[in-house]
């Protein structure tokens, strides 16, 4: 975000300078990990810019800031109502078609990098609320956006294709995401050193797929690489370490290494409450794969615990009808299954089948996982073979994270 312009003469007492201030702050405080800060001069700087009648860049810098404010503390829903009005202030098209018009030619370097970015923030948001078809017009546009800029455009690029990395993976459409992450290497390897930290958010992402697609010791090699990556770059926040470990222990759960997966994931788990409380989707997913882990582990009462507390952060965060919802009321109907409990696995699997059928395509693994448990929830089967393991959340978004 550029705003030194208004920086410059800090005798300057105008709205839009005070505005400009508190805007640095907030970003020093964002960058450091620490949210409440963060938060208090956003605040400050959307007060100030409520005096502001010009200035629309300004205007959508800051809205854009108080967006991934919001996101990073949980509040998707504030996150989306800031970028919606970032993208107002500088005045974006709201249909995909009316991009790439002349009058978007003719917008200055910083306006239409941030119009990248408002669009790739709005589509991060979408994504977590499973509304994908939506998420993926929105990354488009962006995408076809940075071909209109004359810097950055490697950086940015290289974002905007990492997160229809992750778009598609969610989706279940892994070849699609697997082109998109090979995009975004090449624009990182362009980019040099300003994107050393994507390149680490990169590994972490293409673990994930890795993990999605069962491939668990190419998912290990790329998850320790990216925790490798993140704790050697220079003021890496230990937020971030802390994603990719845990990330990492998911890996690690699937090969059998229950132990020390129930070692990164408790870890993680205590330093994301420390942060965010028990309402924020990093929460949640941490809570939901420490929960299978600890089902595998025979610890039934730690497991259900946990995944009931997963599954109400992510209904609050994200709404309950979310696909990531879905995720931990599978897990429970296994583990209610395991535990001898059929009505209760029938209504979370009839719960779950919704929710699928509504987001998910027929192909897509949670809608095969929905279907394998079919013939048990019907027929109440009762036995206790031991839990494959369940859905692990994978997230991880570049700078959306």
């Amino acid at each position: 975000m550029k705003l030194t312009h208004h920086l410059r003469n800090r005798r300057d007492r105008t709205p839009l300078t005070r505005a400009a201030v508190q805007a640095q702050r907030a970003n020093k405080a964002l960058d450091a990990g620490h949210l409440s800060k963060a938060r208090f001069h956003t605040h400050l700087a959307l007060r100030h810019l409520s005096d502001v009648t010009t200035a629309p860049q300004v205007a959508g810098a800051i809205r854009l800031l108080a967006s991934r404010v919001e996101q990073q503390r949980g509040d998707l829903t504030a996150a989306y109502a800031h970028a919606q009005q970032a993208c107002a202030a500088l005045t974006l098209p709201e249909s995909p078609g009316d991009a790439g018009t002349k009058t978007e030619r003719r917008v200055s370097g910083e306006d239409a990098r941030l119009a990248v970015q408002c669009l790739r923030q709005l589509g991060a948001i979408l994504m977590w609320q499973g509304e994908w078809a939506q998420a993926e017009s929105l990354l488009q546009q962006a995408q076809t956006r940075t071909r209109c800029l004359p810097d950055h455009i490697d950086l940015e690029a290289a974002q905007t294709w990492n997160l229809l990395g992750v778009l598609y993976k969610f989706w279940g459409r892994f070849e699609r995401s697997e082109d998109a992450y090979t995009h975004a290497a090449e624009y990182v390897q362009h980019a040099g050193r300003v994107a050393r930290p994507l390149a680490a958010t990169l590994a972490h992402n293409l673990g994930g797929l890795a993990f999605a697609r069962g491939d668990f010791d190419t998912g290990e090699v790329q998850a320790g690489r990216s925790v490798q990556l993140r704790q050697a770059l220079a003021g890496a926040g230990r937020q971030e370490v802390v994603a990719d470990i845990a990330a990492r222990a998911a890996i690690l759960a699937q090969q059998g290494r229950l132990d020390d997966a129930a070692d990164d994931l408790a870890g993680a788990l205590k330093i994301y409450r420390r942060l965010h409380g028990r309402c924020h989707l990093d929460w949640a997913v941490t809570a939901n794969n420490l929960g299978v882990v600890e089902a595998r582990r025979g610890n039934q009462a730690r497991a259900a615990r946990l995944m009931n507390q997963a599954l109400r952060a992510k209904e609050q965060v994200l709404g309950p009808d979310a696909v990531d919802v879905a995720v931990t009321l599978i897990n429970l109907v296994d583990l209610h299954l395991a535990a001898g409990r059929p009505d209760l696995a029938r209504a979370l699997w009839q719960r779950a089948a919704a929710i699928v059928e509504h987001r998910a395509e027929a192909d897509h693994p949670l809608a095969r996982a929905v279907q394998n448990r079919a013939a048990k929830v019907i027929a109440c089967d009762t036995s206790t073979a031991p839990l494959s393991g369940g859905q692990s959340s994978w997230r991880k978004g570049g700078d959306v994270s």
